[in-house]
């Protein structure tokens, strides 16, 4: 089996194109560095460099053979980065799950940051519906959720609020409903609302969204927000993702006549109450909870 050594002197030298270069980056005498490679090539049963010329020319062989050590190179590397964050306490890996419409651009400064305090943790990030958020965390497959609170609380777990999240009515500029100044509840019953099955509770009518009776289904806003480009019916969407489109005319925001027009949901982070927090996941829910709460709105 090669060593890491001979590897290392193939690649250096072939980067370098000389033995003797290759030799003084790694702080090596040539001769030694010249065994390694000579070494090498009895192991694989094929000569790496041509040494007719000057410079130290690769083989056929020796091409074709390069990226493989490199690839070994760098396994071995990303082995001992993993180790090396384990040995210090860290957590090999991080996995936070984001609700549909909850990760916005300022997630973005947080991850950089992250970046630089733990760049040994393997960071995954997804975005899934209200409900798998709780099956994920509830599994372990994730350590961390951002979530829009819905009532009442899920038990087995913190929660801690972050800001608001604002929410308008909106519809196509073509459907009838833009074509109302002032839009009662009675208007509303007569078309088709997108809503997320989380917003409809049954249960107690005073939490519900649910306008009418003539509903559409579906867990993911932008799908939501699709729909409602098609003209398929009118939503309360997340205002940063129909606020340019509103002021462009595309879309038109339903002025209520029975409420206030934006809606205010609690966006929070959440995790479970049996889950051990590692030094990565403490310093992202710390991390988290600096952003301002006007992020979302």
């Amino acid at each position: 089996m090669p060593s890491v050594d001979q590897l290392e002197a193939f690649v250096t030298a072939a980067e370098l194109g000389s033995f003797s270069a290759a030799a003084r980056r790694l702080g090596k005498a040539q001769s030694a560095v010249s065994a390694a490679i000579s070494n090498l090539e009895i192991d694989l049963g094929s000569d790496l460099f041509d040494r007719s010329s000057y410079r130290a020319e690769l083989t056929v062989s020796g091409v074709s053979l390069l990226d493989y050590a490199k690839s070994i190179l760098q396994s071995r590397q990303d082995l001992l980065v993993k180790a090396g964050a384990l040995s210090e306490g860290a957590e090999g890996s991080l996995k936070v799950v984001f609700e549909y419409g909850t990760y916005v651009s300022a997630i973005n400064e947080v991850l950089h940051d992250f970046d630089k305090q733990f760049p040994k943790v393997e960071l995954h990030v997804q975005t899934t519906s209200f409900g798998d958020v709780f099956s994920r965390l509830a599994d372990e497959s994730a350590q961390l959720g951002i979530i829009i609170e819905r009532h009442p609380y899920k038990e087995g777990f913190h929660f801690r609020g972050l800001g608001f999240e604002r929410r308008i009515a909106v519809c196509h500029k073509d459907h009838p409903l833009a074509g109302l100044d002032e839009v009662r509840l009675v208007d509303l019953r007569g078309y088709r609302q997108i809503i997320s099955e989380t917003e409809i509770d049954r249960n107690s009518p005073e939490f519900s969204r649910q306008k009418g009776p003539h509903l559409l289904i579906t867990d993911n806003p932008r799908v939501a927000h699709n729909m409602v480009h098609g003209s398929v019916g009118w939503a309360e969407l997340p205002a940063q993702m129909v606020d340019d489109e509103v002021k462009a005319g595309k879309l038109k925001e339903l002025s209520y006549d029975f409420q206030q027009n934006a809606i205010l949901n609690k966006v929070s982070l959440v995790w479970g109450k049996q889950q051990s927090q590692a030094p990565a996941c403490k310093w992202l829910i710390n991390r988290m909870c600096q952003l301002h709460q006007k992020t979302w709105v």
